[in-house]
């Protein structure tokens, strides 16, 4: 009978051997075993927190991701040729022939709001309480606040600022 010398030797100190780290290293590891605080059935790498509608939970947030991240990269493309390179002086924004600069007549920073919109659908795609907090707080604090002062900045600096526009949530806030 040939030796395994899987067992005689082991990369890991002799207090890890006999946990499910080693199993888990295994290339030839075989059905999981579950872990003893595990209730029987259970698998060791069982995921708790799988999406409550499943695939298309994953799918719908993630497409919601990516759409308005391609807004929010398509408003500042849109705010970066607003005027000529190296001028300093400051315009105001309209929507151009890209669809995902069409928030421009609602609300005064669109790139913020498909910010927020990125973290919720991140949110959803990951059903992490600590993501929603994220979301929650930046929403609150950064995003809200920053767009608040330019919104303010703008009005300010611009007599014709179109008045319907709103910071950051189109008619809302």
């Amino acid at each position: 009978m040939p030796r395994d010398f899987r067992q005689e030797w082991s990369p890991l100190p002799p207090f890890q051997r006999g946990t499910a780290l080693p199993h888990m290293l295994s290339s030839e590891a075989g059905p999981r075993k579950p872990l003893p605080h595990s209730r029987a059935g259970d698998s060791a790498l069982r995921d708790n927190t799988s999406p409550t509608y499943g695939a298309q939970q994953v799918k719908l947030a993630l497409a919601i991701f990516e759409i308005c991240q391609l807004g929010n990269f398509s408003i500042h493309m849109a705010l970066r040729n607003l005027g000529p390179a190296g001028s300093k002086t400051r315009k105001i924004a309209f929507p151009t022939k890209n669809p995902f600069t069409w928030l421009f007549p609602l609300v005064s920073c669109p790139n913020y709001t498909y910010e927020v919109g990125s973290w919720i659908g991140f949110t959803i795609m990951t059903q992490c309480l600590p993501v929603a907090l994220f979301s929650l707080v930046g929403f609150t604090q950064m995003m809200t606040i920053l767009s608040k002062g330019k919104h303010r900045s703008y009005l300010k600096e611009f007599r014709h600022y179109p008045p319907l526009r709103s910071p950051i949530v189109p008619c809302l806030l």
